[in-house]
C-alpha cells in the first residue's frame, strides 16, 4: 500500500516554495473565505430566526432586493474588518501578540471617530460606517418625523462612500503589513 503523499505529483505540488507576498495573500485568503462563510451562515440564520419570529407577511421585489444589498453590505464591512485584523496581526510572531495587535488596530479605528471632522470628514472613518448595512433595511420604528438625528436605519452616506473606506482603510494596514512580512524572520 503506498501512501499518498509519496506519489511524484502530490510532493511535487505541496513542496514548491512560494514567495512571502503569496504566502501572506494566500493566509488571508483562506481567512476571508472562513469568514465569509460563517458571515453568510450567521446572515441567514438571524433571518431564519426573524421570519420564524414574526412571520413573513408578503415579500416584494423591493424588500427583496434591499435584503440584498444588507446581505452584500455586511459581507463587505466584514470582510474588511478581517483583511484589517489579518493585517495587523501579521505584524507579530506569536498568536497571543497577534491577537493584541489585531484588537488594538480595531481600538484605532474606533479612536479614528473622536478626530476633528476638519481633519477628516466623517464620511471616510471606517467606524462611522459600521452601521451603513442596517441602512437597507426598513426602520423599524416607522416613519417618525423627529427621529431623523441618530437613526442607524438612515444610510447619510452613499454606497459610494462606504466602499471606498472599506476598500482604501484595509490598504492602509494590509501594504506596511506586506512590506514588513516580507523582511521578517517567518517562525509559524
Amino acid at each position: 500500500m503506498v501512501i499518498e503523499s509519496q506519489h511524484g505529483m502530490i510532493r511535487v505540488c505541496c513542496t514548491q516554495p512560494v514567495a512571502r507576498w503569496e504566502y501572506l495573500a494566500g493566509k488571508m485568503l483562506a481567512i476571508s473565505g472562513h469568514v465569509a462563510l460563517m458571515t453568510l451562515v450567521y446572515i441567514g440564520a438571524q433571518l431564519g430566526y426573524v421570519a420564524l419570529y414574526s412571520g413573513v407577511r408578503g415579500f416584494n421585489a423591493a424588500q427583496a432586493a434591499a435584503l440584498g444589498r444588507f446581505v452584500l453590505h455586511q459581507m463587505v464591512l466584514v470582510l474588511a474588518l478581517t483583511w484589517i485584523a489579518v493585517s495587523a496581526a501579521s505584524f507579530r510572531k506569536t498568536s497571543g501578540a497577534a491577537i493584541v495587535t489585531a484588537c488594538l488596530a480595531m481600538i484605532f479605528l474606533g479612536f479614528m471617530t473622536t478626530l476633528p471632522h476638519a481633519l477628516l470628514p466623517p464620511k471616510y472613518v471606517f467606524m462611522r460606517l459600521s452601521v451603513f448595512p442596517i441602512g437597507d433595511l426598513p426602520n423599524p420604528f416607522g416613519h417618525w418625523r423627529d427621529f431623523k438625528a441618530d437613526n442607524p436605519f438612515r444610510q447619510i452616506y452613499t454606497p459610494l462612500n462606504f466602499y471606498l473606506v472599506m476598500f482604501i482603510t484595509p490598504l492602509f494596514f494590509f501594504l506596511p503589513a506586506l512590506f514588513h512580512f516580507t523582511r521578517r524572520d517567518i517562525t509559524e
